[in-house]
């Protein structure tokens, strides 16, 4: 490499002022970025090595490699709409339910199969266990709905040290309905549309869930970042696209690396939130990379299950429904990678009430189809410290 070479990353890199081999060093190949790795540049005429720190990759199709950690076949898939194990409960009145969900993947050489993976478990959640409507729910990533390859399925080296990824471009339906669902690239402009929008149809009768995953980054202490699609969001710029939004109630769970350093910035009345690690942490995916670990476990808790059809039972306090606050300590718990989740509730106890879907429907059931005077009615699964309105009309 010759001297001072500029080196195609997601930050500028350049090479030392000799000419050198280099070598790229990924401390944590199953971490999502950002994380720590090594640029190595070994000086041709001394032998000298000079380390550069860094936290993001270089173009690894322009490189061959030395050493290649493998990578374990992909594990199964979440399906919920053939075992709706919590809607065979409980069905839920959604019309006040909306949501957002954001996976940016950097660009076509950092977008992971998983990422997709953990989106689609997500809607397929809202959509199939929790009776969300399509219409209330946005979806930004990666490209959006351009047909370009922008989806990493796999990457492998050939005999001769060339990386060669297989890519395709991110199916647009998430849930398997043939019905298209990814609306928008995961862009700055469109997360401010998608604001923008929302802002004039959500008021405090509603409740707005946010979801966020893929790669995330650090500035200094607190102040991280979301990566989208070529480009990166503050933690206080996506603040000020929330703050536009006046819902009831606002339910926020992210899942990329250093996710914990939104909170302080997203943190406010009528607001949980719970993330995959600290500010200062890396997030990780699954050994089997099919998912990110934390949202997993926490997508496993407010469905019921896994995807390989075991039941999750996250519901701790018996009362016949999963809050925010359990899906997080069961998550918290089931977690065994090296990140700390963080939650967050303001007020302290909102998290133990709220879920994803704030409304239900109970299966009613008495001796007459009309309430009159001296009639019962029981409600099944009725959750504990709630109460009952009755109002009746005149036939």
């Amino acid at each position: 490499m010759n001297p001072k070479h500029k080196i195609i990353n997601l930050k500028t890199i350049e090479s030392p002022d000799f000419k050198s081999w280099f070598f790229f060093v990924d401390e944590s190949p199953y971490q999502s970025w950002e994380h720590s790795c090594y640029y190595a540049f070994v000086n041709i005429e001394t032998g000298k090595l000079f380390i550069v720190k860094g936290n993001t990759p270089p173009k690894l199709s322009t490189m061959k490699a030395k050493i290649v950690q493998p990578i374990p076949p992909p594990g199964k898939l979440f399906d919920f709409s053939k075992n709706k194990t919590f809607k065979a409960i409980t069905t839920y009145d959604a019309s006040h339910d909306y949501a957002v969900i954001i996976s940016g993947g950097i660009d076509d050489e950092n977008n992971w199969f998983r990422y997709w993976n953990d989106c689609s478990a997500i809607y397929s959640a809202l959509i199939d266990v929790y009776n969300y409507s399509p219409t209330h729910i946005y979806v930004l990533m990666a490209d959006g709905i351009s047909p370009g390859l922008d989806r990493v399925l796999s990457a492998a080296y050939d005999g001769s040290g060339n990386l060669i990824y297989t890519r395709d471009s991110s199916p647009l339906d998430l849930d398997g309905d043939g019905t298209n669902d990814i609306q928008y690239a995961a862009t700055k402009s469109n997360i401010h549309t998608v604001f923008d929008n929302l802002s004039g149809v959500i008021d405090t009768d509603d409740h707005l869930f946010i979801y966020t995953i893929d790669h995330g980054g650090i500035e200094s202490g607190t102040d991280v970042y979301l990566h989208l699609w070529g480009e990166t969001m503050r933690d206080d710029e996506f603040a000020t696209e929330l703050n536009k939004v006046d819902a009831g109630k606002v339910t926020i769970t992210m899942g990329q690396c250093n996710s914990g350093g939104f909170i302080d910035d997203l943190a406010g009345e009528n607001r949980v939130i719970s993330t995959a690690c600290l500010a200062n942490e890396n997030s990780f995916s699954m050994p089997d990379m099919t998912y990110d670990e934390y949202v997993y476990h926490w997508i496993s808790a407010i469905s019921g299950e896994t995807p390989e059809g075991g039941m999750v039972n996250a519901d701790f306090n018996n009362d016949g429904w999963v809050s925010i606050r359990e899906a997080f300590d069961y998550a918290e718990a089931e977690d065994t990678q090296d990140e700390t989740p963080q939650y967050s509730s303001t007020p302290d106890n909102l998290g133990c009430y709220v879920r994803l879907s704030e409304n239900w429907l109970e299966n009613l059931s008495g001796n007459s189809p009309v309430c009159t005077t001296g009639k019962t009615f029981s409600i099944e699964n009725f959750p504990s410290g709630a109460t009952v309105n009755w109002t009746h009309s005149n036939f």
